[in-house]
Parts: structure tokens; C-alpha cells; sequence
């Protein structure tokens, strides 16, 4: 018996797969929240701007869906090309997400079918963000429960993306990843050094600026232009023999200081990167050859804060540049 029925499973399956109608679920034309989208699409990841991204589609799945952050007004470029015969559609904004992150959707913005080209199954429309929010593509073959796709999404228009505080921006990059900063920031980066060089969302300052209002930099990425110079070193006091005319240890901060200060007199900003504090260290006779960096003009970019209630105002590198 059980024999008779998985054979009769098998030539059903088959006599769906060979038929000219769709296997699995239609859109509803009514309610307002999408079937398709909420509960037979597999999220396999983002849609990639500017980029071709190739899909494969097997049994039990009958959707893939790929999600995509747009803004008010950005309008997208999409072609779906499969290798059989398929349903499109986009959806978008989400209007709520599940506990595990998947976005939820209403009626489709787009519904609309590829359609034979050459060897393969195509598509290609347009589609523009009515509000900021959540979208997704869906796609899925309608009479076979295998297939492939390449899918291909191009931003058209409005397609600056907006930069937070520390993220990159600007630069001599495809017009689909170009950032902008938000408008309290500036893209900082070392364009006298560098042309077109994409910089982080920050502000610019000196050190004297730093120094005299901690309190208003603190926590904020900040862009300096200014001398890496040792501090005063500090050494043990030991009596050194004759034999031994170095043998006091000796250490030294590097400081970021404002062009033309005197590290003996001013107050600069102390220094960090990649977790540790730029200084030099060593005997009493050789420390000052032994430094995190040399000495010299620098541009340098990162996190400002006021260690130690202000006492030492410092900046975490993330981007450092010689500017001799």
C-alpha cells in the first residue's frame, strides 16, 4: 500500500512539473498582507546594487527573496533572467518584522512574469522607494521545482546614500555606493594628500580646539592635521655605573600637537592605535629611537574622547597619513 501511494505521489509531482500552470502558491488578490512574501519566500540575502548575484532554486522552496534599503524617492533598475519560465515581484516597505528580523509585507508594488529570450527567461523593470524602509525582490520558477536566476539591481536616481557619523563616505567610487554624511558631519579625509580618497562622516578641528572644548569633541570622530612629537620622557633614577651608562629605563607619549608647538610648553592630544598608546620606550640612552611612529606631520582621523575626565584628551587613530 505504502508503495502505491508514493507512486501515485510521484506521477502526480511529475504530471504538475511537466504542466503549463504554476506549482505551489498564488498571490491573494485580497487582504492586505502578502501570502507570497510572509510565508512561502526564502530570504537568501540582500540585493546587491550594481552587482549580478546568481540564485538557485530547488524543492520544497518556492519563492527566493532578496531585501534591499532604499530611501524616499530611489528608484531601481531590476532584471531577473531564469532558466525557466517565472514569477517577479516586489514588495516593500516592510510595515513590521518578526522576532528573527524578517521584514513583513503588503500588497506587491510589482507583479509581472519573465518571458522568453534566447535560451532564457526574462524580465527588466523599475521600481522607486514611496518612503524610506525595507524592500524585497521575489522570484520563482512557475512550472518546474528547480531552477536558476541571475538577478541584476541598478540604482537610477536619488541613489546617494546617507553616511553615519564614523562610516565612510565620498570618493572616487560607482555612483550606487557613493555616501553622503549626514548634515551635521563633513566627509573628512586627507584630499590634500590624497585626491579622491573616500573619507569617514566627522568633523574637522585642531588641537588647540580639542584642548580648550573636550567636552564638545567627546565621543566624536574628528579629523586633525598636525605634529606627531615626543613629550618630556620620564626615566628611573637609577645610578648608572660607568660600565653601564644606560641603564635607566625611559618612556615617552607621543602627542599630537598644532604646527609649530613646543611639546614643552603646550598641551597636546594623546594618541591610540589599534588598542595601544603611541610612545617611545627604552634605555636611557636609546628610547627616543624607539618609538610606535615616527616624529613628523600627519593627518590623522578617529575617535576623540576625554580619558580621564579631560585630563588626557585622546584620539583613537582609524586612519593616519604622512602629509610631508
Amino acid at each position: 500500500m505504502m508503495r502505491s501511494t508514493s507512486l501515485l505521489f510521484a506521477i502526480a509531482l511529475a504530471a504538475c512539473a511537466s504542466a503549463d500552470t504554476k506549482i505551489g502558491p498564488e498571490e491573494s488578490s485580497t487582504g492586505s498582507e502578502s501570502t507570497i512574501s510572509n510565508y512561502y519566500t526564502t530570504i537568501v540575502g540582500t540585493l546587491a546594487l550594481g552587482e549580478t548575484t546568481a540564485d538557485s532554486i530547488r524543492y520544497p522552496d518556492y519563492y527566493l527573496g532578496r531585501t534591499v534599503v532604499l530611501r524616499k524617492g530611489q528608484s531601481l533598475k531590476l532584471v531577473v533572467s531564469g532558466s525557466h519560465k517565472s514569477t517577479v515581484q516586489f514588495y516593500g516597505p516592510a510595515y513590521a518584522f518578526t522576532a528573527h528580523g524578517d521584514p513583513r509585507f503588503g500588497q506587491a508594488m510589482v507583479r509581472t512574469s519573465t518571458k522568453k529570450s534566447g535560451a532564457r527567461q526574462s524580465v527588466t523593470f523599475s521600481v522607486t522607494a514611496p518612503s524610506d524602509g525595507t524592500y524585497m525582490l521575489v522570484y520563482g520558477p512557475d512550472n518546474v521545482w528547480n531552477a536558476s536566476f541571475q538577478v541584476t539591481a541598478t540604482c537610477t536616481a536619488n541613489c546617494e546614500q546617507i553616511a553615519a557619523e564614523g562610516e565612510e563616505c565620498g570618493g572616487f567610487v560607482p555612483v550606487e555606493l557613493f555616501k553622503s554624511c549626514e548634515a551635521q558631519f563633513e566627509c573628512v579625509a586627507p584630499h590634500g594628500i590624497i585626491a579622491d580618497i573616500p573619507g569617514h562622516c566627522g568633523v574637522y578641528a585642531t588641537v588647540a580646539q580639542l584642548r580648550a572644548n573636550p567636552a564638545a569633541y567627546d565621543g566624536h570622530f574628528v579629523a586633525v592635521r598636525g605634529e606627531i612629537q615626543r613629550r618630556v620622557a620620564a626615566c628611573t633614577k637609577i645610578a648608572c655605573s660607568a660600565s653601564n651608562p644606560c641603564c635607566n629605563q625611559c618612556f615617552a607619549a607621543l602627542n599630537l600637537f598644532d604646527e609649530g608647538s613646543d611639546p614643552t610648553t603646550t598641551e597636546g592630544v594623546y594618541l591610540t592605535e589599534n588598542g595601544a598608546s603611541l610612545s617611545c620606550s627604552g634605555n636611557s640612552c636609546d628610547y627616543q629611537n624607539h618609538c610606535s611612529v615616527e616624529g613628523g606631520d600627519y593627518w590623522v582621523a578617529g575617535w576623540f574622547s576625554m580619558a580621564d575626565g579631560g585630563v588626557t584628551p585622546t584620539l583613537d587613530i582609524v586612519r593616519r597619513y604622512d602629509a610631508f
